[in-house]
């Protein structure tokens, strides 16, 4: 992701919310970069689940996955 222009000095209060803002800065660097369509891969099954809503979001990580 530092590549792609990731910043390497963001804090997270828990796995869950790295994994989840990975899937968001992912999703908006495709949209930047005209990706009309695209398919997310992830091995994190909560944080599936809540962006599928096929489970409760956590309050830290509900305007992240609002975004998504």
């Amino acid at each position: 992701m530092m590549q792609a222009g990731g910043q390497g000095d963001m804090r997270y209060g828990s796995a869950l919310t790295v994994e989840v803002d990975v899937i968001r800065v992912v999703l908006i660097a495709c949209q930047q970069g005209g990706f009309a369509r695209v398919m997310v891969e992830f091995d994190s099954l909560i944080a599936i689940q809540m962006v599928k809503r096929e489970r409760l979001v956590d309050a830290e990580v509900d305007g992240v996955i609002f975004d998504i």
